[in-house]
């Protein structure tokens, strides 16, 4: 049943430690041959008149500074969770009621 997954969207809640069960659990799925996981975090943000729900470009709004931090924490969950898996990382800006959405947009992409 697994066989044939190239990729693993996982979300990531990256202050809390509850969070860094996903990873153990994604173990699971690279155990079963090469797969590339995709760390996603999503940044909380107050909505602004005119502004779409999902933030793709969060050095424009978040003044880069959350996208690194958020950026290097995945890292480093990966680093310790997920050593020798081919990572990739995201984060996305959201309404904290568009936090799902975000989500399936980022697997979209």
């Amino acid at each position: 049943m697994l066989d044939g997954i190239k990729s693993i969207l996982l979300p990531v809640q990256i202050h809390e430690e509850t969070a860094l069960k996903g990873a153990e659990i994604a173990r699971i799925f690279v155990e079963r041959g090469p797969v590339t996981m995709h760390l996603l975090h999503i940044v909380s943000v107050l909505p602004v008149l005119g502004q779409t729900h999902v933030v793709e470009n969060l050095d424009a709004n978040l003044e880069g500074k959350a996208e690194h931090e958020a950026l290097e924490k995945l890292k480093a969950i990966a680093q310790e969770h997920l050593p020798g898996v081919n990572c990739q990382f995201h984060a996305r800006g959201a309404f904290v009621n568009e936090v799902a959405k975000a989500i399936t947009t980022t697997a979209k992409d």
